[in-house]
This record gives structure tokens, sequence and C-alpha cells, in this order.
């Protein structure tokens, strides 16, 4: 399989994310140089670290001049390639790939359009990751649950866009937990978190 292919068949979490990325530049070696550009592109997007709502770079470098070096950085992303990602959230059916491309599109646009896309797939990760925790519970992927929970609370809040929603889910997270996942108390202890948190600022009823 090519890496459009590949990526649509693939199921894994963050912690096995520089082990594809490898695969992916391998996938990619018989593509044209403007494929080769744009996949270049979908992975530095994958790379950056998304905690809480905020885009951040995997790392930050002062120089010996006293220069930041900055990776990946956001800044650099350009009008045509955001049109790219665009295109890419309605081709892509690898719903981590989806989800992080309408993130970043809603970071560097605040086109509101985007963060309510980022918040219904935010919703259709975590299902996806449930599912993915109840087949395999001890690959890590409750923690992926975490991640994108966080996440989606931000955001949700942030545009008051599908509150209610976001509050059944995290009572059904905190009702019916997956106890053999080998994530299991640190899910728990998120919702808990992020409910407790939100009833006393009055976001919840």
């Amino acid at each position: 399989k090519d890496y459009y292919n590949f990526v649509d068949s693939i199921k894994f979490n963050s912690i096995e994310l520089m082990h594809f990325i490898n695969i992916f530049r391998e996938k990619a070696i018989n593509l044209n140089d403007e494929d080769k550009q744009n996949i270049e592109l979908e992975i530095s997007c994958l790379q950056f670290r998304v905690q809480n709502g905020e885009i951040k770079p995997l790392y930050v470098e002062e120089t010996e001049n006293g220069n930041k070096v900055v990776f990946p950085n956001i800044d650099l992303i350009k009008e045509n390639e955001i049109e790219y990602l665009k295109k890419r959230c309605n081709s892509i059916s690898n719903i981590y790939f989806k989800t992080r491309f309408a993130h970043i599109i809603w970071h560097k646009t605040k086109d509101f359009e985007y963060a309510k896309k980022s918040i219904d797939f935010y919703f259709d990760l975590i299902n996806h990751f449930r599912c993915l925790d109840k087949e395999f519970p001890d690959g890590h992927f409750g923690i992926e649950v975490c991640y994108a929970l966080w996440n989606l609370q931000h955001l949700v809040l942030t545009i008051n866009y599908k509150v209610k929603e976001l509050q059944d889910l995290i009572l059904d997270l905190i009702n019916n937990p997956n106890e053999k996942s080998s994530c299991f108390l640190k899910l728990r202890l998120d919702s808990l978190k992020i409910l407790i948190e939100k009833v006393k600022k009055k976001k919840f009823n």
C-alpha cells in the first residue's frame, strides 16, 4: 500500500508515532515531489504536542547566538498548506489525522467551522480509542482517551458548542469504565477532575 492507503488502514497511539513516521516516509518513496512535501507537512502536524487544547512544538532550543530553533513551528504553516489540510480533512478516514488537521486549522485560522469540526472529530476519536482500549486493554489506548478528553473539553468550553454532549460523555466515562484497561485509574481520575472543575465554575449543570 502507498502512504495514502496505508494511513487509512492503521490503528496506532501516540507512543507508536515515531515508529510509524519512519514507515510513512518509506511509503512515500515512489510518490512525486509535491506529494512528498505534503506528506512531510502531515508528519509535522502529527509531531506537535497538543495539551489541554494548546498546540505546542515538540521542542524549543536556543542556539549559542541566542536564536530559537522551534520544531515543528506552526507559524511556518502557509496558507496553501492550510488549504491542503482542509482537503485532507474531507478525504482521509483516519480519525487521528483528521482530528489533528482540523485542530491545527482552527488554531491558525480561527474559523469556527473548524473549531466545531475539531470538536466533532474529538468525540469520534474518543469513541475510537475507547473501542480499541476494550479490544487491547494493555495497548495504552486508554491514555489516548485522556489526552483527547482534555483537548475536547478545552475546545467545547472555548466556543460553547456541545457542552451537554461533553458532560454526558464524562459521566459515561465515570459510570461505565473499562476496568481491564491499563489506564483505568488515570482515565477515571481525569474524568472526575474535569467534571468537578467545570461544575465549580458553573460550566456544567
